[in-house]
């Protein structure tokens, strides 16, 4: 059992050792700076009440309570604890554990993922989208966000693919795909009846297509040449933010891009770092 467990337990506790306890679990943040003193002040009681709690708990002085409380805080943030996708902190929480819930949440949203993508289906989408002659993205709102971000990393390996949702002329550009081409639609929600249309508009022109989503939506599944399967790890609605589906969604992505980056790796290896250089000798901020 951990001093930090304890202490939150408070088993046996007088109301001044509790009173002691509670002040110190909410300055857990600051603690590896406290003097007994400081503690003495904030919990309102004597230095020998706070030594007494430290001898209770088994520990001979302050001195040693307080090394093992500060290794038991750092040990409890390399700890991976449930966290609820939809509110992952609540109003209680200060910045250390809404900063460890948020971490959490990266890792288990991260792990899931791992967990569902089908290995071989995103190494073929890689392969093919790295010989296709243009690649159109298809994501509106939060998932719109993140294919912006994959264009620019396209951008840099000399790849230019075309968001085609900008400007709200993604029919346009469905007309004018064609065989050679590759559209990627992301989706963590699932199904639009403009996404279905557009998706079924493609087949119809023989162009390639991909989808990466949570939803088991058949209808986007069954126009899709490739699906990767995403977690379905928050709600539709109710929801703080869209932290779990962002994290997983830009997870795959940069996961696909490093794919796409190693189909050609010495090649793309020497040209981006000579790229770099010159990046930096032309004065330019990343």
């Amino acid at each position: 059992m951990t001093l930090l467990y304890q202490l939150q337990e408070k088993s046996d506790f007088t109301g001044t050792e509790a009173r002691v306890s509670d002040y110190i679990l909410q300055e857990l943040e600051n603690f590896s700076a406290m003097t007994i003193h400081d503690i003495g002040i904030g919990a309102y009681t004597s230095n020998a009440s706070i030594i007494r709690l430290a001898k209770k708990l088994g520990f001979e002085g302050f001195k040693d309570f307080k090394i093992q409380l500060v290794k038991d805080i750092q040990a409890s943030f390399t700890q991976v604890s449930a966290v609820d996708p939809n509110f992952p902190f609540d109003v209680t929480d200060n910045v250390n554990a809404i900063s460890k819930k948020l971490s959490d949440l990266s890792i288990k949203a991260i792990t899931e993922t791992t967990n569902h993508i089908n290995t071989k289906e995103i190494q073929e989408l890689a392969k093919v989208m790295s010989k296709s002659n243009r690649i159109f993205l298809y994501g509106i709102a939060d998932s719109q966000i993140r294919i912006n971000s994959f264009q620019n990393k396209l951008m840099k390996l000399n790849i230019y693919a075309i968001v085609a949702d900008n400007y709200s002329e993604e029919i346009w550009h469905t007309l004018n795909a064609q065989t050679g081409d590759i559209a990627l639609f992301v989706t963590y929600g699932g199904h639009t009846q403009s996404m279905a249309n557009n998706l079924k508009q493609l087949r119809r022109n023989k162009v390639k297509t991909a989808l990466i989503t949570a939803s088991r939506e058949d209808q986007l599944r069954s126009y899709s040449d490739f699906v990767i399967s995403l977690p379905k790890g928050e709600g539709d609605k109710g929801k703080i933010s869209t932290f779990f589906s962002q994290i997983a969604i830009d997870y795959v992505l940069n996961l696909l891009f490093s794919l796409i980056y190693k189909e050609d790796f010495t090649k793309n290896a020497i040209e981006t770092k000579k790229k770099n250089l010159a990046f930096k000798k032309l004065g330019g901020k990343k």
